[in-house]
């Protein structure tokens, strides 16, 4: 079942992935027995595009229309032309899990956090989203 509970969304995401949200405007999560399992939360819309930070729990699937939804809302009612997901070079967890998705690696900004580690950009665009296709991905 879909919420948009901002506040509990953002915390749960934040948890799973060590995010720190600077200006969250939306969120959509996903409950099974009322415990989340996957979440979304939005950030820096521009107009023409908008930041996620995407996490689910450990062994969790994300269903068709979570997937429809966490996509729908940028490209379709805010009218974005581009998602953006800021990801760890080292967290190859959550690489994997936005490549599956659909998204490509744009850019990669060298000693971007303290240890020197990199922060890689990925993007995905409305024309590559495969989870608007017919409603069901």
């Amino acid at each position: 079942m879909l919420t948009n509970d901002l506040p509990r969304i953002v915390d749960w995401v934040c948890r799973h992935c060590d995010a720190d949200p600077r200006n969250a405007s939306a969120a959509i999560g996903w409950l099974r027995d009322d415990d989340l399992t996957a979440g979304v939360y939005y950030e820096d819309f521009t107009g023409a595009s908008i930041t996620a930070t995407i996490a689910m729990s450990p062994g969790a699937v994300m269903s068709k229309d979570f997937l429809w939804t966490i996509f729908d809302y940028p490209f379709n009612q805010l009218g974005c032309d581009k998602m953006v997901a800021l990801i760890a070079d080292a967290n190859w967890k959550s690489k994997a899990m936005v490549e599956r998705m659909g998204f490509t690696k744009e850019a990669e900004i060298a000693n971007y956090y303290p240890a020197g580690e990199a922060l890689t950009i990925y993007t995905i665009t409305k024309q590559q989203c495969r989870f608007l296709e017919n409603n069901d991905g």
